[in-house]
C-alpha cells in the first residue's frame, strides 16, 4: 500500500516561531504562569547551554526566565536565571543547564529570535517547510 505523509522540518537559527501561547513572568522573573491576554510563549532547550534572546526593536514588555515545565492555563511555577530588560532592546544571554524551556515573555513576539550560543547575530525569521512524502506499507493478510 502506497500513502502519503506530511514532515515538518525547522532549519535556521532562530527557534521562536512567534506564536503567543499566553505564558508571562512577575517584574522580578522568579514567577512564571500562563493566563489568557498575555503575551509570551515557550521553546524547548536542551538543558545544558546558553540561550541567546535577542528583538529587533525596543519591547515595553522583554523578560526572559527558564522554567522546567509546560503550564496549563491559570498554573504558576518558579522561574529561573531570570533577566527583565523591559522598555529595552537589549540581547539576553541565558544558562539553561538542567532546565528544559526557555520562557520568552515579550510584548511584540514577531521581533524576537531564540538562539543557542552566548551571542545574539542578526535576525532571521523562524522557518518551518513542510514536504510530502511517499510512505509504502506492508501489511500483512491473515487468512
Amino acid at each position: 500500500m502506497l500513502g502519503n505523509a506530511t514532515q515538518q522540518t525547522y532549519t535556521g537559527k532562530n527557534l521562536c516561531n512567534g506564536v503567543n501561547t499566553d505564558y508571562y513572568l512577575g517584574t522580578n522573573t522568579q514567577v512564571a504562569g500562563r493566563l489568557t491576554n498575555n503575551s509570551g510563549l515557550i521553546v524547548s532547550v536542551d538543558g545544558t547551554s546558553n540561550y541567546t534572546v535577542s528583538t529587533t526593536g525596543s519591547q515595553t514588555r522583554y523578560r526572559v526566565a527558564c522554567i522546567d515545565t509546560t503550564l496549563e492555563y491559570n498554573a504558576t511555577t518558579t522561574g529561573y536565571n531570570g533577566q527583565n530588560k523591559d522598555g529595552t532592546s537589549n540581547s539576553i544571554t541565558i544558562d539553561t543547564t538542567g532546565h528544559s524551556y526557555l520562557l520568552v515573555n515579550a510584548t511584540d513576539l514577531s521581533k524576537i529570535q531564540v538562539e543557542k550560543g552566548s551571542s545574539a547575530t542578526s535576525y532571521e525569521p523562524y522557518t518551518r517547510t513542510e514536504k510530502q512524502v511517499q510512505v509504502l506499507t506492508f501489511l500483512k493478510m491473515l487468512m
